[in-house]
């Protein structure tokens, strides 16, 4: 529509979409960094969403999902957004399960069982623990005021000079001590984990002579 002046509108055009694109980038890649995000989903127009993950850090081009749901257009459907998203966690979500189960097996026996997930917590040994979602749980567990002061019997935390040793709910034992030791955990449903000694196993940071084992105290 501008004539002679057709391409100066369309380079000036584009310049505008470049920069938008660059600004959208830098905000994605400033708040995926601020909540350290597994996965990043844009959407919108093709071209758009291009000019975003071309600019985007290469750390988040990797875990980029690219869609063109999420129109504005009337009477655009906008639930195909919130669906793919929630689609895409759930992929992100098995194979961290997945990632968590393999690393956990090839440790065999070892970090297997409430006893022996205590005993690497309170040697700030965990690096992921496993543990079975189960509403009915009810164990108890004893703690001290530091994250690693955790045991299954106060007379462990007797020997580690705690004076006052309080009785808590295991799993917000386990959790206290995982935020304080700055662990992750990954959470699992009945079926993923059948045979899962207690319901909790660990992945370590490392293995030594002083490890605790399956069925180990």
């Amino acid at each position: 529509p501008g004539g002679w002046s057709q391409s100066r509108y369309q380079r000036a055009a584009m310049e505008a979409w470049h920069q938008n694109a660059g600004d959208a980038a830098a905000a994605t890649a400033d708040l995926a960094e601020r909540v350290g995000a597994d996965v990043v989903v844009v959407a919108g127009d093709v071209r758009a969403t291009g000019m975003i993950a071309a600019q985007l850090p290469a750390r988040w081009q990797d875990v980029l999902v690219r869609t063109d749901a999420g129109s504005r257009d009337p009477g655009a459907d906008d639930t195909l957004m919130d669906d793919i998203t929630v689609q895409t966690v759930a992929e992100v979500a098995d194979r961290r399960i997945a990632t968590a189960l393999d690393r956990f097996g090839v440790q065999e026996d070892v970090g297997a069982g409430l006893d022996a997930v205590v005993a690497a917590l309170q040697r700030n040994q965990v690096d992921t623990m496993l543990i079975v979602d189960d509403a009915s749980a009810d164990g108890e567990l004893w703690v001290g005021p530091d994250p690693t002061e955790i045991a299954t019997d106060p007379a462990q935390l007797a020997g580690m000079s705690v004076a006052d040793p309080q009785k808590v709910r295991a799993d917000a034992a386990l959790l206290r001590a995982l935020i304080g030791t700055d662990a992750d955990v990954t959470v699992l449903a009945p079926e993923e984990a059948p045979e899962l000694t207690d319901g909790v196993g660990a992945v370590l940071r490392y293995v030594d002579a002083g490890t605790p084992g399956r069925g180990d105290g």
